[in-house]
């Protein structure tokens, strides 16, 4: 799962509008929740 992080955060393009888009639409969330949320659905196995 760790190379799947890896390759989702920093190689593909759009995972920092996804996690902003995340962030807006998701206020009332805790941030580290949203990114495992995004992170589970990415690269779960």
């Amino acid at each position: 799962m760790t190379g799947c992080i890896y390759h989702w955060f920093y190689e593909e393009e759009q995972s920092y509008d996804m996690i902003l888009a995340a962030f807006a639409k998701f206020q009332d969330r805790a941030p580290g929740a949203i990114v495992d949320a995004l992170i589970r659905r990415r690269c779960s196995e």
